[in-house]
């Protein structure tokens, strides 16, 4: 009887009847009370009187409560949807069924010699199985919990990964919001203020008529370049123009601007259909300054009459290709514009850009990425 009260309150722990169960509870508290409590009566009456039947009968009594009890928790477990009540359950009933056949061979007063008319036989058997089933329940809801304490450090995990990528998202997008805002203030002040520059030194030149002066012809072209750059740098830091059309489109426009009235026929050669690629503006500056070095090399050194620079895609990869018609690049003796080859490689490097330069038919400059990486 002291194991059996055990292993209610045991069983009232194991799966929280308070708080998930509160009537069942109740029932099997007051259960275990009242069997407790019978059981200090029937331990008086074996340990300080002499009577047989009371002590007999209180006997019995507590096993009929505790078949009570175990018949009332099997039917509450087995209308539960949850695996673990239903193992306790069936453990329960082999205790219930076996015990029901031990309380009946005493109650019968069935007496012989054989191991399979022994009540003692019938309880243990029925501890056997309600032992094993418990077991297996047990088995079960460690399995569970360990499911669930998974679950928990991936949605934890999960939970810290989201945090740093807002974070992150944060940081790039307060990174971004300064680079327009500077780009704005570049544009409306500085830029007002190299074009002001540039039109009182043309206004000057104007002026002077015949007597021209090269300090001013030099304070006009070097505003005028300055304004250029300026406009690139303002170009590449606006969030705005990251996207693969964009950078093409200003290349293109740089391009044909940059040739006009120089004797060299550019052509531009771009896909109808351009994929929507970002194109963040560390790239698009340093493609466009290898770009425009590409042309400068061209216009100073190759005494090319025509310049063709295409867009092509190729398989995964985007391919820009610059061509001329020129003398072509000697590579034996790269000393005369070696730097600027240099610094178009590192800043190929710098964004993960294949650079390479040949002698095709002229000279050829190729810049080749993955589409993926853009």
């Amino acid at each position: 009887m002291t194991g059996v009260i055990f292993y209610i309150s045991f069983t009232r722990k194991f799966i929280n009847t308070k708080e998930n169960y509160p009537t069942t509870d109740k029932v099997l508290r007051y259960g275990e009370y009242f069997v407790l409590f019978l059981l200090g009566i029937y331990t008086y009456l074996h340990f300080f009187t002499g009577t047989y039947l009371p002590q007999f009968y209180l006997e019995n009594i507590m096993k009929v409560l505790i078949l009570a009890i175990g018949v009332f928790f099997i039917y509450f477990a087995a209308k539960q949807e949850d695996p673990l009540l239903n193992y306790l359950a069936a453990g329960n009933a082999m205790l219930v069924i076996f015990s029901t056949i031990s309380l009946g061979i005493l109650l019968f007063n069935v007496r012989n010699n054989s191991l399979f008319s022994n009540a003692l036989f019938y309880y243990y058997v029925g501890i056997i199985f309600e032992l094993f089933l418990f077991l297996l329940g047990l088995t079960y809801k460690n399995r569970r919990e360990l499911i669930r304490g998974i679950k928990e450090q991936e949605a934890l995990k999960l939970e810290a990964e989201k945090k740093e990528f807002e974070t992150q998202l944060a940081v790039i997008k307060a990174q971004q919001e300064e680079r327009n805002r500077i780009s704005a203030d570049m544009h409306d002040d500085l830029g007002a203020g190299m074009t002001t520059i540039r039109l009182y030194s043309e206004l000057a030149k104007s002026k002077l008529s015949d007597n021209s002066i090269p300090e001013i012809d030099k304070i006009s072209s070097s505003a005028n370049e300055l304004l250029n750059k300026m406009n690139a740098i303002i170009w590449s830091m606006s969030s705005s123009n990251d996207s693969l059309g964009n950078m093409i489109a200003y290349i293109r426009s740089y391009a044909l601007e940059y040739f006009e009235d120089t004797g060299v026929n550019c052509r531009i050669n771009i896909p109808d259909n351009l994929p929507n690629i970002e194109v963040i503006g560390e790239i698009r500056r340093n493609v466009f300054l290898v770009v425009k070095e590409a042309l400068n090399n061209i216009l100073k050194h190759s005494k090319a009459t025509e310049v063709q620079i295409t867009l092509a895609r190729e398989a995964d990869e985007l391919c820009l290709y610059i061509q001329d018609n020129g003398i072509g690049i000697d590579m034996d003796a790269l000393r005369q514009f070696g730097n600027g080859l240099k610094n178009m490689k590192k800043r190929m490097a710098d964004v993960d850009i294949e650079f390479r330069i040949e002698n095709k038919n002229g000279t050829l400059v190729t810049l080749r990425r993955k589409v993926v990486q853009f």
